[in-house]
């Protein structure tokens, strides 16, 4: 099931009276069965996959904490990340590598049999519920969480519906505590929860899909169009991102708020960021910790040399782009990511940061934008080549078709209501406004108007999936 439908409105309408209106165990089954049937309804047959990663999770983790010695420990351990990260592979990364292995042998004149590609369909949110799985193992395993014993909860803690399918990526010691204890319908809860799910479906249905549809034919063929045209369409997917990325975590997370959960921040306004480092500590943040927590500390983080330390932040930053997908767009897109992040970690141990306080803080938001531009203009081109195309040029200044739709103001009206909005929240000025006397009557006539405007478009047409569930 999607966020973005009909069918989830009717969804949460019979869910939240049922669930309010049990006590604390029926309300975990009902939990459980309308996660089971948020996730089949997108795909019933990855269901049994689903299971499989739980269950190895599961006995992984009470047979680590059973344990008698470290190498015992340890080889449950390698059981679950070898399940988890094996199916991880095989669907999402085989045919890729398998790929890759071909050109090789191919360059190197080796004897090889013609690549044909497995083709499996990827489970959705497959990387989602598997990096859950693993950090809850790893917790165990360093003995910063004791494992769950009824399989019944654990699966709920992975299957909850509000973050399965894209997050955000929740620890067991935020989200398992949550599970227990009835939960009762809180006006406040409500009243906090419709604002940010309304936030959510304004990002991804008024910002980023009418912005999707028009920088398409600009991507497809970047050699047509000329520079201002494809620096347009690689600004607007920046924006496109974000809204249609930060829109399924602001529904989750007011999903969850209506509920009594209180689901992990994933984005605090990443565009205000001064550098390319700080986008990415308010870009994806259960994503970042996650790599910070599993891979960057795993590898030694700062604790050793300075080389080194250089070493372990560009491999984790390039891990997080391989998890993006199997794509060498992907990778680069990681790569031109981690490059910028460790120059400027670079010239801040240099001692060179005080000369940049000096530059405006305008230019720095500039500064930050133009770097995560470039990279996700990797992240969206259909090929490498194409991006180069896109980035040759836009650098270069070339002339060609120019597409008026990436100038329309129906795309940047919207784009312009959003970041006046974060800009005032950024600046500590929103709650101003908020207060005002005159919010009272505005804010429930915007949500009500955006409300039935929501449920026009997804009754006449299908809004685009979201953009991450692909990965």
């Amino acid at each position: 099931m999607l966020f973005n439908t009909l069918h989830y409105f009717i969804f949460l309408t019979v869910l939240l009276p049922i669930f309010f209106l049990s006590n604390e165990k029926n309300q975990r089954r009902i939990l459980f069965v309308f996660s089971l049937y948020f996730y089949s309804c997108l795909k019933i047959v990855f269901v049994p996959i689903l299971f499989l990663s739980f269950a190895a999770t599961f006995v992984s983790a009470i047979k680590m904490k059973e344990a008698t010695t470290q190498i015992r420990k340890k080889l449950w351990l390698l059981h679950t990340l070898f399940v988890n990260l094996g199916l991880l592979f095989l669907f999402k990364y085989a045919d890729f590598f398998r790929s890759i292995e071909f050109d090789v042998r191919n360059l190197l004149g080796l004897p090889h049999l013609d690549f044909e590609p497995i083709g499996f369909v990827l489970p959705l949110g497959i990387s989602f519920y598997t990096f859950q799985a693993v950090a809850y193992a790893i917790d165990v395993y360093r003995g910063n969480l004791n494992p769950e014993r009824s399989f019944f909860n654990f699966t709920l803690f992975l299957l909850f519906f509000p973050q399965l399918v894209a997050g955000p990526i929740m620890r067991a010691h935020i989200l398992m505590p949550q599970l227990q204890g009835q939960k009762k319908f809180d006006w406040t809860n409500f009243q906090q929860g419709i604002p940010i799910m309304m936030l959510g479906f304004f990002k991804k249905t008024i910002v980023a899909d009418p912005i999707s549809s028009v920088i398409q034919p600009i991507f497809a063929n970047p050699s047509e169009y000329d520079w201002f045209s494809c620096a347009l369409a690689s600004s607007l997917f920046s924006i496109q991102i974000y809204g249609d990325f930060s829109g399924y975590s602001d529904i989750a997370i007011g999903t969850g708020k209506i509920l009594g959960f209180n689901i992990t921040q994933n984005f605090d306004r990443p565009f205000f960021s001064k550098s390319a480092s700080e986008t990415w500590r308010r870009w994806h943040m259960s994503l970042s910790t996650w790599l910070r927590d599993y891979v960057y500390i795993t590898l030694g983080g700062n604790r050793v040399s300075r080389l080194r330390n250089y070493f372990n932040l560009f491999t984790t930053m390039a891990i997080g782009g391989l998890w993006h997908g199997a794509n060498w767009t992907f990778i680069i897109w990681g790569f031109i990511n981690a490059g910028f992040v460790c120059l400027e970690k670079f010239l801040e141990e240099e001692g060179y940061a005080k000369y940049f306080e000096k530059i405006p803080y305008v230019i720095k938001i500039l500064y930050a934008f133009s770097t995560f531009t470039l990279s996700v203009t990797f992240f969206r081109a259909e090929s490498v080549s194409k991006a180069i195309i896109q980035l040759k040029n836009i650098f270069f200044l070339s002339s060609g078709n120019f597409n008026l739709e990436v100038i329309s103001i129906s795309i940047w009206f919207p784009v312009f209501l959003l970041f006046t909005y974060e800009a005032l929240v950024e600046l500590k000025k929103w709650d101003k406004f908020a207060n005002s006397s005159w919010m009272d009557y505005v804010q429930p006539a915007f949500f009500i108007t955006l409300f039935i405007l929501c449920v026009m478009i997804y009754t006449v047409i299908s809004s685009p999936q979201f953009y991450y569930f692909q990965f």
